[in-house]
């Protein structure tokens, strides 16, 4: 938290080395911090300069950059990020926002495809369960009582909920259970997408890949706040536990996830194009791990237990 300081030794990092791309990186980061958003992106497109393959700074300079409302500047990081790394996803992230803000929506339909790439599907009956019920009640009761459920993290989307730490690690009790039913989700998902060549989630597809859980518990007014998950391929969350307020008619989509929807230091003065799905007991769903999504908050006593998860590429 000493951001003065951290600018400081940076600077002289920089003295010693001008050419330590990762010092300039690291400043660029530190002076966001301070608001000093044009210092920021100078000194991002300094580390760039001094390494241009250094993507995930590429990246992270075009979102600099749509703070700043230069969508122009955006799209262009972007694109020289992804002729390096053709499958970045934050670069897909931000390539879409950008798009937008410049008036080619169809643009960015074609690279977030709401309808095409976000599936939903009913679980059927877990081996081992003699229902759906049951299982959910003891998936629901593991999250509850997880040693690692912790309120608020700083470091995470989650607001007004709790959220554990990793669930697939022993003892895993019914999350041994949900971990197949994902991978086998996930294997089902990838091979139905069509394929097209030009386009980078659809050209290419993991044949391997490294499973990721967490979960949240949402209390009254709970809600997550737009995020991506930049380092898996397919992402996805399955409801063992849903509020009444979820159903309700005239709720305006209380407790349910939109897909579509970016930070709103992002977007400028465009309204997105945007895709919610209501959440139901036994429901999961998938997407792109590059696709903004966000919980809208809800008010009521009850939970709202979540399981995340991210299937994580292993080309």
């Amino acid at each position: 938290g000493r951001v003065d300081d951290a600018v400081a030794a940076f600077r002289r990092a920089l003295a010693i080395n001008p050419d330590y791309a990762t010092a300039q990186y690291n400043l660029g980061t530190a002076l966001k911090s301070l608001g000093k958003l044009d210092d920021a992106i100078a000194a991002l497109g300094t580390a760039v300069a001094i390494d241009p393959s250094a993507v995930d700074v590429r990246a992270n300079l075009a979102g600099y950059q749509l703070e700043k409302g230069d969508p122009v500047a955006a799209l262009e990081a972007c694109d020289a990020c992804l002729q390096v790394d053709p499958h970045h996803r934050l670069a897909l992230t931000f390539k879409a926002i950008a798009l937008d803000r410049l008036g080619r929506r169809d643009s960015t339909r074609y690279l977030v495809d709401l309808e095409r790439l976000i599936e939903s599907r009913l679980v059927g009956i877990p081996t081992g369960f003699p229902d759906l019920e049951h299982f959910n009640a003891a998936l629901a009761h593991h999250v509850r009582t997880h040693p690692t459920l912790k309120p608020d993290p700083a470091d995470h989307a989650t607001r007004f909920g709790k959220h554990t730490g990793e669930l697939l690690v022993e003892p895993k009790g019914p999350m041994a259970t949900l971990e197949k039913v994902i991978d086998d989700a996930v294997a089902s998902y990838l091979q139905a997408l069509p394929t097209d060549p030009n386009h980078p989630f659809l050209s290419i597809r993991p044949r391997r890949w490294r499973l990721a859980a967490w979960a949240v518990v949402m209390e009254k007014q709970g809600h997550q706040l737009p995020h991506t998950h930049p380092d898996a391929w397919v992402s996805g969350v399955y409801y063992p536990k849903i509020p009444q307020i979820v159903n309700g008619p005239g709720e305006q989509q209380a407790g349910w996830i939109e897909f579509g929807r970016p930070l709103p230091e992002y977007l400028g003065a465009i309204e997105p194009e945007v895709r919610a799905v209501q959440p139901r007991e036994g429901l999961l769903v998938l997407f792109p791990s590059y696709v903004y999504h966000r919980t809208i908050p809800f008010n009521t006593d009850e939970e709202r237990i979540s399981v995340a998860f991210d299937a994580v590429p292993q080309f």
